[in-house]
């Protein structure tokens, strides 16, 4: 006969008859089970650490990828394009002589603006 303390009781019943007491297994089949539990968990939690390793390494390489693109120096040509482009803010120039139509400098446009803006709200004060 085992330990009595490794007996565990249960009780089964049956339609017509009195509850009869039957042992459940010795808790060596629940260490068993524990173990299992424990071994799922286990692969569980490295899984998911893979998992969270894996979507860093994978985003540390697209920083450093976007990085050295964003970084990099421009092209004698870039910069050349960017060089008239920048001029072109800074100087009149003749889109359609024929149509009158010109490209002023920047600063010269805002004041045309700010200017037409306020003599609309002047007009709509009615001070002249």
């Amino acid at each position: 006969m085992s330990d009595p303390r490794d007996i565990i009781f249960e009780v089964e019943f049956a339609e017509d008859e009195l509850p009869q007491i039957t042992s459940l297994p010795p808790p060596r089949t629940r260490r068993q089970a524990r173990v299992a539990v424990a071994w799922v968990l286990g692969t569980a939690v490295v899984t998911l650490a893979l998992l969270v390793g894996i979507v860093h390494a994978s985003a540390w390489t697209h920083r450093s990828a976007v990085r050295a693109r964003t970084l990099m120096t421009p092209s004698q040509d870039v910069l050349a394009v960017r060089a008239e482009e920048a001029a072109s803010f800074d100087r009149w120039q003749w889109v359609s002589q024929k149509d009158g139509v010109c490209r002023i400098p920047v600063a010269r446009a805002r004041e045309l603006v700010v200017g037409a803006y306020a003599r609309r709200a002047d007009a709509e004060k009615g001070t002249p």
